[in-house]
């Protein structure tokens, strides 16, 4: 067994005991706390176990992602730049 199958059996076990405990409801509310940024000490509360056990389980269920968004009106200003350049 490779180290990446055995990852994904541990994932697989983890989702598998919070919907035991939890219920399915209990498994979207801490994915959809985690999707939302709510803090683990709320989505905590809600679900009855400790912070530090709903940090376990972010990192052990998903992959925190950060992207930088651009405002609409830089990328305008940069369309503009585009269009003079190949006017001239």
């Amino acid at each position: 067994m490779t180290t990446t199958d055995k990852i994904q059996r541990r994932r697989t076990r983890i989702a598998r005991n919070i919907t035991e405990r939890h219920g399915e409801g209990g498994l979207h509310r801490l994915l959809d706390g985690l999707r939302a940024g709510e803090s683990g000490q709320t989505i905590a509360d809600d679900l009855g176990v400790t912070r530090e056990r709903v940090r376990q389980w972010k990192l052990a269920l998903g992959k925190e992602v950060r992207t930088y968004l651009i405002h609409p009106e830089v990328i305008n200003i940069l369309g503009a730049e585009e269009e003079k350049e190949n006017k001239g």
